[in-house]
């Protein structure tokens, strides 16, 4: 089948198991190209042609980038990898007042990006549920809330390098405890997990984290401490967040305070002044009029001097402006349909790779920061556009890069 479940939020699970028929949306997995599926006038061809024809899906910069003419590695823009892992087990992007690790070792099921694929490696797998314990621990939690960023209204976003990072007890010093905890296991994942101030009082939680800190060498109390030093760390940390509501709320933050904070708190956004420096670049001028784009991107509507051309019209005024390549056309599409780039001035890299590299860069950070950006200016009360201020993220104010 070319279609498969999706998991996409905890409220999907059934305590701390996927249940399938929880599941509301399905991903495409094909690894075939679109030649060969109308080849054999399959359903799906026409599915696909649906997406391209009536939403322009294959142009999206995001499904742009997997396009691939390179002989031996051909790729559609549908085609998700022919490796696309399912994990044992799915870990949430955001934590609040609740915390769960998700056995995925059953269903199998595919996660979307605010969520994470755990794959225990082969030497462990017999570990698997003394992992999978470790992992929903509040001793583990601690220390990503510890060491992960805090968002807006209390969130607390554990970025993949904070969970790759995140230390975890060898399970096999759990191995004496074998019995006890396989009847944690089971109580555990058959009950809905609660907030942490209700988690620290059930039996099975602190027979758990007791284990753990014996193992550890700490005593019984220590649990005790571990367990005031978490509810409090998430308490502070909600109250911070309604005190900073309150406070903006009566005085709500202009554009350039709004703009210092975003930047004080996402230092991790590249800027595209950073990616282009010291490479080979061209200004363009582009007008602010709606812009209609190659039919195929890939081949572009080429005039005799190979020039890439996308026209901005309005009524009988029409301006073309020419692009060197598909792979800068696709660099300003980005720029102009996911940042809404018009009547302004813009540096683009005249190399293809160059181009190819940094289009790429710019969208894995869009596609992971863009929403939370949204939900801390939620949070600020800001009124100023979520979109102005990922463009000032990207560019120097310049008089060249500059974007009003």
């Amino acid at each position: 089948a070319y279609f498969q479940p999706l998991f996409k939020s905890q409220k999907e699970a059934e305590n701390l198991e996927v249940n399938k028929k929880n599941l509301r949306y399905q991903v495409l997995i094909c690894n075939e190209s679109l030649a060969t599926l109308k080849k054999y006038n399959t359903k799906i061809s026409k599915y696909i042609e649906i997406a391209e024809k009536q939403f322009d899906l294959h142009n999206n910069p995001t499904n742009a980038q997997r396009i691939s003419n390179v002989k031996g590695s051909e790729r559609d823009w549908f085609n998700l990898g022919k490796d696309l892992p399912v994990g044992d087990f799915i870990f949430p992007s955001k934590i609040h007042e609740k915390y769960g690790l998700i056995d995925n070792r059953k269903s199998k099921v595919f996660c979307d990006k605010v969520n994470y694929n755990i794959s225990i490696k082969k030497g462990y797998s017999k570990y698997a549920e003394i992992i999978f314990l470790i992992m929903n621990s509040t001793f583990f939690r601690f220390l990503l809330e510890l060491f992960a960023r805090q968002m807006g209204e209390g969130l607390t976003d554990i970025d993949v390098v904070v969970v790759d990072n995140t230390v975890v007890i060898d399970p096999e010093l759990l191995k004496p405890y074998e019995k006890e905890l396989k009847e944690i296991y089971k109580s555990l994942r058959s009950r809905e997990q609660e907030t942490i101030y209700k988690e620290v009082k059930q039996k099975d939680r602190r027979k758990l984290d007791t284990i753990i800190f014996e193992v550890l060498g700490l005593k019984v109390k220590d649990v005790d401490e571990l367990y005031k030093e978490a509810s409090e760390l998430r308490l502070n940390r909600n109250e911070k967040a309604g005190s900073v509501t309150t406070i903006k709320s009566k005085q709500k933050p202009d554009y350039e305070t709004s703009l210092k904070l975003i930047q004080e708190r996402f230092p991790e956004v590249r800027s595209y002044t950073s990616l282009i420096e010291n490479k080979e670049t061209e200004e363009f001028n582009i007008p602010n009029l709606p812009a209609k784009f190659p039919k195929d991107i890939k081949a572009g509507e080429s005039n005799f001097f190979n020039t890439y051309n996308v026209y901005f019209t309005e009524g009988n005024k029409q301006i073309a402006v020419s692009f060197k390549n598909g792979s800068q056309l696709k660099l300003f599409r980005f720029f102009h349909e996911e940042l809404e780039l018009k009547g302004s001035k813009i540096l683009l890299l005249t190399n293809p790779n160059d181009c190819e590299k940094a289009l790429k860069l710019l969208s894995d950070d869009y596609k992971k920061y863009n929403t939370q950006i949204k939900n801390v200016l939620k949070s600020l009360r800001s009124s100023a556009s979520y979109l102005a201020m990922y463009r000032d993220l990207l560019f120097v104010r310049t008089e060249n890069l500059s974007v009003h």
